[in-house]
């Protein structure tokens, strides 16, 4: 893709909500990262892994956004795909390594969370807007 091609694609609304989506997984992922190994639960951190994956399907997007609904086609189907491999990692992770949460850091767990679905929701609907009026399935993948 061309230098121009690439900047005007980051000025488009779908470039700008891909941006902003990929500066939020990539805030979250670390959060979760923290408070999972500062509070001992597996499940935060499965869930940061997680939110590191979605950085990639959101750059991944970006590049197909402006290609043909085949294309994004194959996309969608990619991300389907490696969202199932890494649900199996998940699993083994959790299956070998096991720690014990304290019921003192619920809470805080608790607050992550929240601040994740929040943070999460909006994007979504932020993207599912834009993804409707560029047109683009991929997007909102």
């Amino acid at each position: 893709m061309p230098e121009l091609q690439k900047m005007r694609l980051l000025l488009r609304p779908t470039g700008k909500v891909v941006a902003l989506a990929t500066v939020n997984d990539v805030m979250l992922s670390t959060l979760k990262w923290h408070v999972g190994h500062t509070h001992g639960s597996v499940a935060l951190i499965a869930d940061a892994k997680h939110s590191l994956t979605d950085v990639l399907v959101d750059l991944g997007a970006l590049i197909v956004a402006e290609q043909s609904h085949p294309i994004q086609r194959w996309f969608t189907t990619a991300i389907c795909l490696s969202l199932c491999f890494l649900s199996i990692t998940f699993f083994q992770d959790a299956l070998l390594a096991p720690m014990q949460t304290s019921t003192k850091t619920v809470p805080v767990i608790a607050l992550v969370q929240t601040m994740v679905v929040c943070s999460k929701e909006t994007i979504f609907r932020l993207m599912r807007k834009v993804s409707r009026s560029e047109n683009s399935s991929a997007l909102l993948a």
